[in-house]
């Protein structure tokens, strides 16, 4: 089941950004005489909205300047600069697919909407999209209310889609599409699963394309033993969790009756035929997309 309609956030998703901003905040930091600079690794954990947040767990203390100043400021570096930063990596691919699918595609950012309109114009995506979606104001409070104003627009005019999804890569998309009404679950299992596994892909194909098939299975391989073994082994033992009951289906817990067995099977598919043939063929491909598209189908209508 394709979605009718796809939210995407604009900076650090369609925009490959993030390092800019990084550099951005460092420098502010310095021309400010703050002490302390931040990594990559260390820039996405104290990341989030409303900026102004943001801009306290930096280290900046606005009894010593405003965050209107410190705001001004480091927009006037960013925009400086913002025109080399490229579009992310298969993002016009991407976008085209979408759009001779005939899916309505919407950029929902906490932009300044002048801001969004001409960087998204300038790099010449903008025919892909039927609406842009931005903030009055550089300071970028929250997009909530800007989805759900939209989502509102839509139902006023009967247009409300079946289905709708949100593609983006901070824990704000995340709030954003709670506030929009998609369920955790889902969000897990599509959106944020599809935006980790990109890179994975994106290497899998290249690989097998230059003939190095060794190179495209053990990324996959090695990708997957890393988030079931490694990133499970350390969440649970630093915050052990319980099944989400979230959803059902049939009066039972969803992820017992449709999201492990679901796993079990891909891994059946996969390893079987491979051991015992030596080789994966076309036709398991298919079956396995056809797989990841009625398992995403069901989520949905769940």
């Amino acid at each position: 089941m394709c979605p009718e309609l796809i939210l995407w956030d604009w900076n650090g998703t369609l925009l490959d950004d993030v390092d800019l901003c990084v550099d951005a905040l460092n420098r502010l930091l310095r021309i400010y005489h703050y002490p302390q600079q931040y990594s990559l690794a260390q820039y996405r954990e104290i990341f989030g909205f409303p900026i102004e947040d943001y801009y306290i767990r930096a280290g900046f203390v606005f009894s010593k300047n405003s965050y209107k100043e410190l705001a001004d400021d480091y927009m006037q570096d960013y925009l400086a600069r913002a025109g080399a930063c490229p579009l992310a990596e298969s993002a016009v691919p991407a976008l085209s697919l979408l759009k001779g699918a005939g899916v309505q595609q919407v950029i929902l950012s906490a932009s300044n909407l002048p801001v969004l309109e001409q960087q998204v114009t300038e790099r010449g995506v903008r025919p892909y999209f039927d609406r842009l979606l931005g903030l009055d104001n550089i300071y970028a409070r929250s997009k909530v209310e800007v989805g759900l104003a939209y989502l509102t627009e839509l139902k006023q005019r009967g247009a409300v889609p079946a289905q709708a999804i949100m593609i983006g890569d901070s824990v704000h998309d995340f709030e954003v599409a709670q506030a929009l009404g998609v369920p955790e679950s889902v969000i897990a299992l599509t959106f944020v699963a599809l935006g980790t596994s990109l890179p994975e892909l994106v290497t899998a194909i290249t690989s097998l394309v230059k003939g190095c098939s060794d190179l495209s299975l053990g990324n996959i391989v090695g990708a997957n033993v890393f988030n079931l073994v490694l990133v499970s082994g350390a969440s649970v033992t630093i915050a052990p969790f319980t099944i989400p009951q979230s959803s059902t289906l049939f009066g039972i817990n969803s992820s017992l009756v449709l999201d492990l067995p679901v796993m079990l099977a891909v891994m059946v598919l996969m390893c079987v035929p491979a051991l015992v043939r030596g080789k994966l063929s076309r036709v398991q491909g298919v079956l396995l997309l056809c797989i990841y598209a009625a398992f995403c189908a069901i989520q949905f209508t769940m």
